[in-house]
């Protein structure tokens, strides 16, 4: 479940609190959830560069604040005050009860350890997805003359990718909707938001995160965004403490999250 919201966004109380609701009611086995933080309808001390990107990889998807992805696809629009929390986790239980029986498509295997300042991650991952015949090459394309060697280029369809995903526990900040905590927040995409190709059926990804410089380059992207549009009170803390890693098969094509896994850094 990925959940594209913000601090400083009203209608998002409800989607938040049924998220942070859906982490207490599923195993990590079952759900895992992202949150993403935009500057919607302000500025939200809680984004980075990484949640903008993401925001741009569903491009037109993400129109506003809250919209919520199950596997990839957007399902049950919009959000609203604490009244409706309860409606909004009904809504979005139905929508996680009916896949939890699907089979996976993907096989994942990650670890996270940390030493003092030092991360190293490795995932690797296979995608066990068989092609169905909507999902063929088109095939070439031939000119007047019928000479398949002289048609237009036609792009391969895209491959699946693995992706990993750095989030933290809980992050207390206040924002104008007067949520005090906000959970799993994404920080970072090791290794780069394109992760991985796995068009061979299989790939993996070993990266070390210097704790450092990744909160300076937090630091630096809220230090060069508040020129533009000044935070509406003091920022928290980047502590990055209680950290996770979660490896995620993504077909691009169809934007269809094959498998995921969560694991914390040790």
């Amino acid at each position: 479940m990925e959940l594209f919201t913000g601090a400083q966004c009203p209608p998002c109380v409800a989607a938040d609190v049924a998220f942070d609701a859906l982490l207490e009611t599923y195993q990590a086995t079952e759900l895992i959830g992202l949150q993403y933080h935009l500057h919607i309808p302000g500025p939200d001390p809680l984004t980075n560069k990484d949640s903008q990107a993401r925001q741009q990889y569903y491009g037109d998807e993400v129109s506003g604040t809250p919209t919520v992805f199950f596997n990839g696809h957007p399902h049950a629009a919009g959000g609203g005050p604490m009244q409706l929390s309860a409606a909004k986790y009904k809504e979005y239980r139905g929508i996680i009860d009916s896949q939890l029986e699907a089979a996976k498509q993907a096989t994942i295997h990650v670890s996270a350890t940390r030493t003092r300042d030092e991360i190293k991650i490795a995932a690797r991952a296979t995608v066990t997805r068989k092609r169905i015949a909507n999902e063929r090459e088109p095939a070439p394309a031939k000119d007047v003359n019928g000479d398949a060697e002289n048609a237009r280029k036609i792009e391969s369809r895209p491959r699946p990718r693995l992706r990993l995903a750095l989030t933290e526990e809980s992050i207390r900040y206040i924002g104008i909707n007067k949520l005090r905590y906000h959970h799993h927040v994404v920080r970072d995409f090791p290794g780069g938001l394109e992760g991985r190709d796995l068009s061979s059926g299989s790939g993996e990804l070993r990266i070390t995160i210097h704790v450092a410089d990744l909160k300076r380059d937090i630091e630096n992207y809220l230090s060069h965004y508040s020129k533009e549009r000044a935070f509406p009170n003091s920022l928290p803390e980047i502590a990055l403490k209680d950290l996770s890693v979660v490896a995620f098969v993504q077909d691009d094509a169809d934007k269809s999250i094959l498998h995921a896994v969560a694991v914390p850094v040790k």
